[in-house]
């Protein structure tokens, strides 16, 4: 038989990263009652790292399988299935860091964007952000602010020097007068918008959550996380308990910190928050 040693001639160490997909669920194709599917995908050689939490990607690349043996139901537990797919990933084409990818312009868009810009713009973007809702002029005003946000003046890189170009927004009002309606609606037009409830979310759910596949750790990106470059919409924000202090270290520095179980890092959140409370 062929003895094959770590380190040695016949053997070759190659990257591998293991990633698990959603899939992207519109309202149409949603069927009543049936959460989004997920499917691990297996990303090897310069495939790593090519994308990050929260980002829409396309992949190609073959369909596999782990054979469930009983080796293998010890390590995964929740795994009954004697067949496990996943994807053996060739190709990976994910958007850009700000997500705009997405967003093609054509030359006529140009040049409506072009006479839009002769008259008063901003006035255009107030009016149709959530034209559904009747009036609150300044609330969408506030809301359009934050959604473009400010100039990124990082400052000196050697200092390291980061000043936040992002403003948070707080819509304090009576029940039934569309606030969820403005978040809903802001969080589907910003490029990376994450909308959550606050009575529903936990502290994890909103930070980083640590979770252990195996005998290895894993990070699992959450609301903030997800929501990078982009704009996290927090509903019932008067209903969170204990829930405002994982929220202060990434709305002032825009980063996420965790020392849990050995592991020590600090993930990027320059997102936009906007609550709304009674």
């Amino acid at each position: 038989g062929i003895n094959a040693e770590y380190g040695g001639p016949l053997t070759r160490t190659i990257d591998l990263q293991k990633v698990r997909l959603q899939e992207v669920v519109s309202e149409e194709q949603n069927e009543a009652g049936r959460i989004p599917r997920t499917l691990e995908c297996e990303l090897t050689g310069d495939l790593v790292g090519s994308c990050v939490p929260g980002e829409n990607v396309s992949v190609s690349g073959i369909v596999k399988v782990h054979h469930g043996g009983d080796e293998h139901r010890a390590k995964n537990a929740k795994d009954k299935c004697m067949f496990l797919l996943y994807v053996h990933a060739n190709y990976v084409g994910s958007s850009s860091s700000s997500g705009d990818s997405a967003l093609v312009i054509t030359m006529s868009d140009v040049m409506e964007i072009n006479s839009l810009a002769d008259r008063y713009p901003f006035g255009a973007l107030v009016n149709s952000l959530c034209p559904t809702i009747f009036g609150h002029i300044l609330v969408k005003a506030g809301l359009v602010l934050a959604l473009v946000g400010g100039a990124d003046r990082s400052g000196d890189p050697e200092s390291g020097l980061h000043k936040r170009s992002d403003s948070h927004v707080l819509i304090v009002g009576d029940p039934g007068l569309g606030k969820s309606q403005l978040l809903q609606a802001v969080s589907n037009v910003a490029p990376r918008g994450v909308y959550v409830c606050g009575n529903s979310a936990t502290a994890a759910g909103l930070t980083v959550t640590l979770t252990r596949d195996g005998s290895d750790t894993v990070l699992e990106a959450g609301a903030l996380v997800l929501a990078d470059k982009g704009c996290c919409c927090i509903d019932e924000f008067d209903k969170m308990s204990g829930q405002h202090s994982a929220l202060l270290e990434a709305m002032e520095q825009q980063s996420i910190s965790i020392a849990k179980a050995g592991m020590v890092c600090s993930l990027p959140a320059r997102t936009a928050v906007l609550a709304a409370a009674n």
